[in-house]
Formats: structure tokens, sequence, C-alpha cells
């Protein structure tokens, strides 16, 4: 009787080569631009932020500021009271405890307007009323920019 011995085909060995090949180069090219890897998650991560901060203010009906550096970005209640959420300067996150002050890595800078204000509706304000400028901030990071803009009125982020 003709025993079948176990083992690989060489179609399957060829695969697996030029499947372990293509994740090896996107590996590299990772490892080599990591600055632009990081650059593109921290602009989202901003976005997300402005976001966040946004429904903060319209939750919990207090006006916020986001206050931007070159290398950093916090938020902070405009008129902190003596009671809690502005009890805090910056505020508390509530998603992960800790203030709400965020530095930027690798080298990465944030340019735009210097702050940003969200009424306790969640709209872009100028501290007294909605604004009717768009802010414009643009994220650089190893060569590479990405652009963040806060819309008037709705105060809808766009990022990318």
């Amino acid at each position: 009787m003709l025993r079948r011995q176990g083992g690989f085909t060489l179609v399957e060995l060829v695969m697996v080569m030029v499947i372990t090949g293509i994740l090896a180069a996107y590996a590299v090219g990772r490892y080599f631009a990591p600055a632009a890897v990081t650059g593109s998650s921290q602009a989202q991560r901003f976005a997300r932020d402005l976001r966040h901060a946004q429904m903060l203010a319209a939750s919990w009906g207090r006006q916020l500021v986001v206050t931007v550096n070159a290398g950093d970005y916090q938020v902070a209640c405009t008129a902190p009271a003596a009671v809690p959420p502005c009890n805090n300067n910056p505020v508390i996150d509530p998603a992960t405890g800790v203030a709400f002050n965020v530095g930027l890595q690798d080298g990465a800078t944030l340019a735009g307007p210097a702050t940003v204000h969200f009424d306790s509706m969640g709209r872009p304000s100028t501290g007294a009323a909605p604004t009717a400028a768009t802010a414009v901030y643009t994220l650089s990071a190893g060569g590479s920019s990405w652009t963040i803009t806060v819309n008037p009125v709705t105060g809808l982020v766009v990022a990318p």
C-alpha cells in the first residue's frame, strides 16, 4: 500500500513566501517613515479631541476652550467654577480620567489659531457669540502636513 507523506506543496511554499515578502515590504516602509505615520495619527487624534471637547461643552452646558501651542494642546473651562466639571483646569477627560492636555510626539508641530472656543451648545464661538470664521489648523511632521478645519456655526471638524 502506498502511503502519502505529509508536507507542503511547492505552490503552498511559494504563496507563503510571497505573502511574507509583501508584509516585510510594508513593515520596512513604516519603519523608515515613522514620523509620517505618527503625524497622520496625531492629526486624527487632534480632530477627535476637538470633537470630544465640543461634545463635552454641549453635554456639560459650559463653554470650553481648546488652547493650541506649537507642541501641545489642552482643553479647559473658560470660566472655572467651584463645582464639577469645571473645577479642574485643564479639564479632566472623562474617557481617560486624566487631564485633557496632549503633547505632540516625534517633533510634530501644530499651527493655527491659538484658541478655539465651544459654547454651551457645542458651537464654535468668540466667547460671546457664535463665530463666523473658520479655524484651520495644520499639523506638520516628517516633511508632511495635515489640515484640520473647524467650520463656523456648526462646528463640524474636518480632518484627513
